[in-house]
């Protein structure tokens, strides 16, 4: 659990030159009580290393298929997000579906949270129904907290839903003030 209090959130971000104070000209910006929580939460963590400061977010990338009966495969996206105010985001993502892990949290869970969370679809894991694969590690600057370096450390699970999961004209979450809608393209293996 975080000692932190936003006040030495803040003073810790500053003294390693990230500037929170700009954070509100940067669109996708959040706050530093925004990260506070997502470190009293165990969905990241800051550390020091050698001098730089650096936000570390365990998460999962779901890779959703479906193989139809005539062996035609498909695979979800995210299609776009539609905000309260009207206008609408397009991402491309790499993955259907990402999600942050929490602290203690295995992988098995979260995916199951996010496919519960983001699609309202009841998943269980199979033998055959998915696979993991090894964990990937990038750094970058963060949308969320310019300035801030991030390390992103990446499971990805390729999953294949049912007839029973599948649902051809796609799946909406309403979430925080947007919606956001998944669709199922064509793909070959």
């Amino acid at each position: 659990m975080s000692t932190h209090t936003e006040h030495s959130l803040r003073t810790l971000l500053r003294n390693h030159d990230v500037l929170d104070h700009s954070w509100c000209h940067y669109p996708n910006a959040k706050t530093v009580a925004d990260l506070l929580g997502e470190i009293q939460r165990g969905e990241s963590t800051i550390t020091v290393e050698m001098g730089r400061l650096i936000r570390t977010v365990r998460t999962i990338g779901l890779n959703i298929h479906y193989e139809h009966l005539d062996g035609r495969w498909q695979s979800l996206v995210e299609a776009r997000r539609v905000y309260a105010d009207g206008h609408t985001e397009q991402r491309t993502l790499s993955t259907s579906i990402g999600e942050k892990i929490t602290s203690g949290e295995s992988t098995g869970h979260t995916a199951t949270r996010a496919i519960k969370e983001e699609l309202g679809i009841d998943f269980s894991f199979t033998e055959k129904n998915y696979t993991i694969l090894p964990m990937a590690v990038s750094e970058g600057k963060s949308a969320s907290y310019p300035g801030l370096t991030t390390r992103y450390c990446i499971i990805r699970v390729e999953i294949i839903f049912d007839a029973s999961q599948y649902r051809p004209n796609g799946y909406t979450e309403v979430k925080d003030g947007r919606t956001t809608y998944f669709e199922w393209v064509d793909f070959t293996l």
